[in-house]
């Protein structure tokens, strides 16, 4: 996505910082809910928000706002529940998921946008050491999606 010249991206500081601390664990249960819908909803806009700040070599103000909210292990919290759901409970319902693309779209994608968001973010010491005991399932996450490409 291009932004115009000087511009800052689709989040200021401030709307960052917000959708930070509005971050929460989601159980199973939650996934595809009006809650769940309005998180992905941010957690995409910080993915967005975070990668133009890299790529700028801006501020990293949203890297900032997830170590400092202690919001790190959260996204690996949502990372293993999409993995799940996507894995147990998404061919249950496939087919009536087949007649809402975009619901559909956005339950598929959030695997990746959680991926992308943690591979910018995880660049910096800091937020490697904000993981604390989240990197074991992390590092667990990853051995299951390269063992699954055999």
């Amino acid at each position: 996505m291009a932004y115009a010249e000087g511009s800052s991206g689709p989040l200021n500081a401030y709307e960052a910082e917000k959708a930070v601390e509005s971050l929460e664990p989601l159980g199973i249960k939650n996934v595809g809910d009006p809650r769940w819908m309005r998180q992905h909803d941010w957690l995409q806009k910080l993915n967005i928000q975070a990668h133009h700040n890299a790529a700028t070599r801006g501020d990293e103000f949203v890297m900032e706002a997830l170590v400092s909210h202690d919001k790190m292990a959260t996204l690996i919290h949502e990372l293993l529940v999409i993995e799940f759901w996507k894995e147990k409970v998404y061919p249950l319902l496939k087919d009536e998921l087949g007649r809402n693309d975009v619901k559909a779209y956005s339950l598929i994608y959030h695997e990746a946008v959680l991926c992308n968001l943690l591979e910018v973010t995880l660049y910096h010491k800091s937020a490697c050491a904000a993981l604390g005991d989240a990197v074991i399932d992390l590092a667990d996450y990853c051995y299951r999606k390269i063992v699954k490409l055999d």
